[in-house]
């Protein structure tokens, strides 16, 4: 069974520390794991305020009325899934580097809480001109 996420804007994680559990809720039910030992919390850089107006902030709103400051805006520190745990390669796509460890870290838990079983990537980030041509399309 391969179980799909798409990524068409930011992602939001909430992780624990390595001696607590994860607990994610699966279509009505709640699958619980123990959290990858060793493995950084990837969200502990961020602070407790709040900027919902500059292109590189994790809280920025984006809608057809919200769009971005620069249109041409690329997060410095976009880079490839480094996931080894997905049903395709995820490496050909791009999140911020805080939403890559999060879903890699995610992807391990789902193969290990379902036997086996792999998530597939088939969108993350969206450069405009790629997604101006989808939206023509």
């Amino acid at each position: 069974m391969v179980f799909s996420v798409f990524f068409d804007g930011y992602a939001t994680a909430n992780t624990q520390t390595s001696d607590q559990e994860l607990n994610i809720e699966v279509q009505n039910e709640v699958m619980t794991s123990t959290v990858v030992p060793n493995v950084t919390n990837p969200l502990s850089n961020i602070t407790s305020s709040f900027d919902f107006s500059s292109d590189d902030s994790y809280q920025r709103f984006l809608d057809n009325t919200h769009p971005f400051n620069n249109v041409n805006y690329v997060p410095a520190d976009l880079a490839p899934i480094n996931s080894n745990f997905t049903a395709n390669d995820a490496r050909k796509f791009k999140l911020r580097q805080i939403a890559g460890d999060a879903f890699a870290d995610m992807a391990w838990h789902f193969q290990d809480y379902f036997k086996g079983d792999r998530l597939a990537v088939f969108s993350a980030y969206r450069s405009k001109s790629y997604q101006d041509g989808l939206i023509k399309a």
